[in-house]
């Protein structure tokens, strides 16, 4: 007993710790503000204040909110209005005052729209899905959720992208569609991992944490709740520290071991409390009356559930709803009002500046008739022939740079690469046939394997060089049909099964046997048999090889990965460059020619795709190549 109250101490005391560290770092921003002048810096820094404090002190952060809005609209400074509105809707909602975070963010949406801002529009359509969420209005806060999506989407930002598909992921939670909670934050977690952004990494820990144990898989469940508080930790973020502790108690409680829930629901209920999040409080109150039940102190667990359902009232009261319903009404009439206004402007203005366009036009084609005949005049016709001539040699001078650096390329290939293995196979053919004559059998196998691994690798080496020939005179034909890239990678795999054995190395086929895609077939298998013979050239004797697929977006990304030798990093700049004429040999000096990336690069390219490779020097490569 005494242990857990020491325990109990111990982690309110680090909470309690972070809030006052971090609150050490706003302190420097907020003593900068009474220096500064009443402009629009300083309403941006009180804003940054405001936002900085959400996580710590709600009642401070409203402060810095309410006082960046009344210097903003002193100044007229909409996008400061726009962001203090932001900060106030964010802030309210973990205060858990619905209403007034609703009308602070759809003011906030309103502002952004009028000035053309996409990102803080997106972070606002998200935050008020996030109150749509709480009020347990599933279908509204997808809504907002999906249009702030949307333009994550158009502007390509990958934080707001991983943001709202987390919380889509905890709308299919809560509508108990387990799977498909799962597939929304693995996605929301590549695009995280993309932007390296660790708070959202351990958010969608926690979240995969939950659905795992919906599913009962509890030793997976246990694992990403862990990784979710070590992360949290990092961070030095009361908030979602005590968010993890909540799942902590949710999981001790799941299996049974009630002490253990008390104790993290308590130390979440406490950083609740200490920050002002009353929506920290109302889940932490829930899962304490649910472990003093367990514990069969029923006196307690009234005690608490008393307490969920107060708070959870005075969240979700009526006054509430309807305050909400009347915020919603008005914010459509006013978007209403507003497109009807500016739809009146625009004819005006329009009106008038058809006006001057016709007066300027009148103008213009005055002034340009006598520019151009004076200009007609004074151009002469050498001067012309002289420009087409500049461009047309500096056409030329690439185009033969890039023929000279094809020819060097071609000529190294048949000087030394082409005429090497040759070289082994007659030199050995002949010890072959000396001893064959003197009935002398011993090495008689060695000697037949390295011919036929010599022929096997000129033929293959020919038989780039003869696509790579076809592809420079245009003699290629691209023939796109639909097909199994399952199957093609199968038959692919049984071509290198013999050289892969050879080091027994294991290549393993984890693309979809549906998987069908619309290519060229003979290309993609070149792509496939290059890239994989280059992961067994570069792959220790005993390794593993890995080829998968996987869907992102409106293309199929394809990669083949070792855990072979790697690559420096000065070799991974000169990678499928024909100009950079250079080779590696592999874990047992296997050569190559370096001509089938380049070859691979083009057919990937003639398809609309991108190749591309990242690798880490003693622990392995991953080839990616795209499709659409």
């Amino acid at each position: 007993m005494k242990l857990k109250i020491k325990l109990y101490i111990f982690f309110t005391v680090i909470a309690v710790f972070l809030c006052f560290e971090v609150r050490s770092e706003i302190l420097s921003d907020t003593l900068k503000i009474k220096s500064m002048a009443d402009d629009t810096a300083k309403v941006n820094l009180i804003n940054k204040i405001a936002d900085e404090f959400r996580d710590f002190d709600t009642e401070k952060g409203l402060f810095y909110a309410n006082k960046a809005l009344v210097l903003a609209q002193k100044l007229q400074y909409k996008y400061g209005i726009g962001e203090a509105h932001k900060a106030m809707g964010v802030i309210y909602y973990r205060m858990g005052i619905y209403d007034a975070s609703l009308d602070n963010n759809l003011k906030a949406i309103s502002i952004f729209k009028e000035l053309n801002e996409p990102l803080l529009l997106c972070k606002s359509y998200n935050n008020t899905g996030l109150v749509y969420f709480a009020r347990i209005e599933y279908s509204k806060a997808k809504s907002y959720m999906l249009q702030g999506l949307k333009i994550a989407n158009e502007i390509n930002n990958n934080t707001e992208k991983s943001r709202i598909l987390h919380n889509l992921g905890l709308i299919e939670y809560e509508n108990s569609d387990f799977d498909k909670a799962l597939q929304y934050h693995y996605k929301s977690y590549y695009f995280s991992q993309i932007e390296n952004n660790l708070m959202l990494m351990g958010y969608n820990y926690l979240s995969i944490g939950k659905c795992f144990l919906k599913l009962n898989k509890l030793d997976s469940a246990i694992v990403k709740i862990q990784e979710s508080i070590e992360i949290f930790k990092k961070l030095n973020n009361p908030n979602f520290t005590a968010i993890a502790y909540n799942q902590y108690a949710d999981f001790f409680i799941n299996t049974k071991n009630y002490s253990k829930a008390l104790e993290y629901a308590n130390m979440a209920n406490d950083i609740g409390g200490s920050i002002g999040n009353n929506y920290l409080i109302l889940e932490s109150s829930d899962l304490i009356a649910k472990a003093y039940q367990g514990l069969k102190d029923y006196e307690n667990a009234l005690k608490y559930q008393s307490k969920f359902f107060e708070l959870s009232n005075t969240m979700r009261n009526e006054s509430n709803i309807k305050s909400i319903a009347y915020i919603e009404a008005k914010f459509e009439y006013d978007n209403k009002l507003k497109e009807l206004n500016f739809k009146k402007e625009s004819e005006i203005k329009l009106s008038n500046l058809i006006t001057k366009i016709a007066i300027l036009i009148a103008i213009l084609m005055i002034v340009v008739s006598i520019i151009l005949f004076s200009f007609y005049k004074l151009k002469s016709k050498t001067n012309i022939q002289l420009m087409h001539k500049s461009e047309e040699i500096s056409k030329l001078n690439h185009k033969l740079n890039h023929l000279n650096n094809t020819k060097d390329k071609f000529f190294s290939i048949i000087a030394h690469d082409l005429r090497t293995p040759f070289n082994a196979i007659i030199g050995f053919s002949e010890i072959l046939t000396d001893q064959i004559r003197k009935k002398n059998y011993e090495n008689i196998e060695e000697y037949a394997v390295i011919i036929q691994n010599s022929s096997q690798r000129t033929m293959d080496l020919l038989q780039n060089l003869l696509d790579w020939a076809r592809l420079q005179t245009n003699n290629f034909e691209f023939k796109a049909i639909d097909f199994l890239i399952h199957d093609l990678l199968r038959d692919t795999i049984d071509l290198l099964n013999d050289a892969a054995s050879q080091k027994s190395i294991q290549i393993f086929n984890t693309i979809h046997k549906e998987l069908t895609i619309h290519a060229d077939k003979s290309m993609i298998s070149t792509v496939l048999r290059n890239i994989i013979s280059n992961a067994i050239k570069f792959s220790n004797p005993g390794g593993e090889i890995k080829v998968s697929s996987e869907k992102i977006d409106n293309e199929i990304v394809f990669s083949v990965t070792d855990n072979g030798i790697g690559i420096s990093k000065d070799n991974l700049l000169r990678m499928f460059k024909i100009e950079d004429n250079f080779t590696v040999k592999g874990t047992q000096n296997e050569k190559g020619t370096g001509l089938g990336l380049i070859l691979c690069k083009e057919f990937v390219e003639k398809h609309g795709g991108r190749i591309w490779v990242e690798s880490e020097e003693g622990v392995g490569s991953t080839f990616y190549f795209t499709l659409a």
